[in-house]
């Protein structure tokens, strides 16, 4: 989950993969889901609906870069795993890239530049 760009939006930009956030990440691709309320970033447990089940394994902070339709660019300046044994991600500038854009609800996450 990413707090938008600009705060007038409603909603923390959502994303869900099928595998735990490790390191190596480079080229996963992510399905984007609705926006969910900021009350939802630390929440643990069931979903609604018997939808599955929610477990936060990982926190951090970032700055946004550019933020359009299709891309959304950020610097991690840092990444907390809360459970072991996951490898830290690199901080540094990251890329989400709609593909194919416009059309699609998967995005790919790119590490561009690792610092």
């Amino acid at each position: 989950m990413l707090e938008p760009l600009d705060l007038a939006q409603e909603g923390l930009i959502t994303f869900a993969s099928t595998r735990a956030p490790q390191a190596g990440w480079d080229g996963e691709f992510l399905e984007s889901l609705p926006r969910h309320r900021a009350a939802y970033l630390d929440y643990q447990g069931p979903v609604s609906e018997q939808r599955g089940h929610v477990k936060q394994v990982a926190k951090g902070h970032f700055r946004w870069i550019e933020m359009s339709s299709d891309t959304l660019s950020l610097e991690l300046v840092s990444m907390d795993f809360l459970e072991t044994p996951f490898t830290p991600w690199p901080t540094g500038r990251y890329c989400l890239t709609r593909e194919p854009a416009n059309v699609s609800s998967m995005w790919q996450l790119r590490l561009i530049t690792a610092t």
